[in-house]
């Protein structure tokens, strides 16, 4: 990407990106190294990478204002941040396919309650708060909660494990739809979202939302639609106030159907995208002009050659060390030092092979 963006300027061609993931903040989750070392060479190479885009679209604009805040606009380079959002497919993700049938399939009844999480088990979206609040309340209404757990990953067996609490896997796209219908509650404690299409699919199926705060409140109103929580007690009160009481919960569902289909209609949003497709167009040779380089775009293209250069296997290695990897911080020191040692070396010889040969 780093590539193609920087030749596309030279070129004067229209160029423009869209922002999908808050990868950086994955890091938040792991150790010292990865979380203040690793976390900002990520930031510092995005940010010189989207340098090169006039424009780059992000999904909300919450994240637009922080994104601006870490500077991602750069004023030397004139590129420009602005709003896609995403749609979602309100005919599909749809309350009329809850059932009594389809809830009596997978063992749950009228008058007991579904808590649902949906997505990847991974550290960075917080599943240990999902399972701290089924272990409580299962304890505490053995008799009135079920859970289901729809997705894979390093947490699937700890999360699955909760009394009352089932494992689906991954499903396809319409038993995803029928799971949403048929549970009464969304359970999604991510911090990592740019948007949080598992919220608005949920809320385009009916179903009442208990969500992080700082990455879905654009999305859940407060007290309307479900509750934006900070805390892990707030979770835990949140969602036994939605077990308790059926009036508020079934209301936030259909508060949240409204707002799906008022808002966020898919086919709305991709005529939203097709105009930007016409501006981006229409961009003048002053708005595609070269960029010079400066001395971040240098640096940038090192730790990129460095990421990229270092083979394959070590770059395994390395992710998996900051992932998923169990290690000390000096045996991550120790990975890091070899592969930027590689990757330096191939650097000066790519380096010297464009000014002797041009290649």
């Amino acid at each position: 990407c780093f590539s193609i963006a920087r030749w596309a300027r030279q070129e004067k061609l229209q160029l423009m990106a869209t922002w999908h993931s808050n990868i950086p903040d994955y890091l938040n989750s792991y150790g010292f190294i990865q979380r203040v070392i690793l976390k900002n060479i990520l930031i510092y190479i995005f940010q010189t990478n989207y340098s090169y885009c006039p424009w780059t679209f992000v999904p909300q604009p919450k994240l637009l204002e922080r994104m601006k805040r870490e500077g991602y606009e750069n004023p030397h380079t004139g590129n420009k941040l602005r709003i896609w959002g995403r749609g979602v497919d309100t005919d599909h993700f749809n309350p009329a396919k809850r059932s009594r049938e389809f809830r009596a399939s997978h063992g749950v009844n009228e008058q007991e309650v579904v808590v649902m999480w949906v997505g990847r088990c991974v550290t960075e979206k917080f599943p240990e708060i999902f399972t701290e609040v089924l272990q409580r309340l299962t304890e505490k209404y053995p008799n009135k909660i079920k859970g289901w757990v729809v997705g894979r990953g390093e947490h699937y067996e700890i999360m699955t494990a909760v009394k009352n609490v089932t494992g689906m896997g991954w499903r396809s796209r319409d038993e995803l739809a029928d799971l949403y219908a048929n549970a009464d509650i969304l359970l999604f404690p991510s911090t990592v979202e740019t948007f949080g299409n598992v919220t608005l699919e949920a809320m385009s199926s009916g179903t009442a939302c208990i969500v992080d705060k700082t990455c879905s409140s654009h999305l859940v109103e407060h007290e309307k639609i479900g509750y934006c929580c900070e805390s892990v007690e707030e979770y835990i009160v949140f969602t036994e106030k939605l077990v308790q009481d059926t009036a508020t919960r079934k209301a936030m569902g259909i508060a949240a159907r409204a707002k799906a289909e008022a808002q966020y209609k898919v086919r709305d949003v991709l005529r939203q995208l097709i105009n930007y497709y016409v501006e981006v167009a229409n961009l003048t040779d002053e708005d595609l002009a070269p960029v010079k380089p400066q001395l971040r775009h240098y640096i940038s293209l090192f730790l990129y050659k460095f990421v990229d250069s270092g083979g394959f296997f070590l770059v395994q290695l390395l992710g998996y060390f900051a992932f998923y990897g169990k290690s000390t911080s000096s045996q991550f020191l120790i990975v890091f030092i070899v592969v930027a040692a590689i990757s330096i070396l191939w650097y000066l010889f790519s380096f010297a092979s464009e000014t002797l040969f041009g290649r």
